[in-house]
């Protein structure tokens, strides 16, 4: 198996964005006994996971949004993208071209756009209910630096870029987001 790009843990069942292997499913309730449930071959690059409301939802640069219902695909939203997190019936989307994508998952089985922002430089996205954060790349290089995007997505039609900050690191590690505060984990290379 390749790396994995990504990964949700609920209820004991993991679920790892693995890239060309697709999405694998494990069991993982039992301490050094986990057991591989099932995987999900999207014939792309899958790297990004979110579990929400029974359903999986997976990103993929290849073959764009996918809903699962476990192993079944139950939705389709053909854009290629590399990250997913849903909040309350709306899945945030990172496309492979940096835009931030909010698409209605009320129903599953047909997910529709409700808007995008472009965020052409955005490699990381990480959603709060509405608000959506993004990690860009304000240069490129071996100075390169990144920015902190905030984007507000309360009417989902007309998303807002509330702030930018720009972060003095070359690479970043994680963020976490907080209903208050962003933390991000950023480090200089050389």
């Amino acid at each position: 198996m390749e790396s994995i790009k990504g990964m949700m843990v609920v209820d004991g069942t993991a679920y790892a964005a693995a890239g060309s292997s697709g999405l694998v499913v494990v069991d993982v309730k039992k301490l050094g006994e986990a057991k591989e449930l099932y995987r999900v071959r999207t014939g792309g690059d899958t790297s990004g996971v979110d579990v929400a409301e029974g359903n999986v939802y997976i990103a993929d640069s290849r073959g764009g949004f996918r809903v699962m219902k476990g192993a079944i695909l139950v939705g389709l939203f053909a854009e290629p993208c590399i990250e997913v997190q849903v909040s309350r019936g709306v899945a945030y989307v990172l496309s492979t071209q940096g835009d931030v994508l909010a698409v209605n998952v009320t129903d599953p089985t047909a997910p529709e756009l409700l808007g995008r922002y472009n965020d052409s430089s955005a490699s990381r996205l990480f959603a709060v209910e509405t608000t959506v954060y993004t990690i860009a790349l304000n240069a490129s290089g071996p100075n390169s630096n990144h920015d902190l995007h905030t984007i507000d997505f309360s009417s989902p039609s007309d998303p807002i870029l509330l702030s930018s900050m720009g972060i003095n690191a070359t690479v970043i590690g994680s963020i976490f987001v907080t209903d208050t505060s962003a933390y991000v984990a950023a480090a200089s290379e050389g």
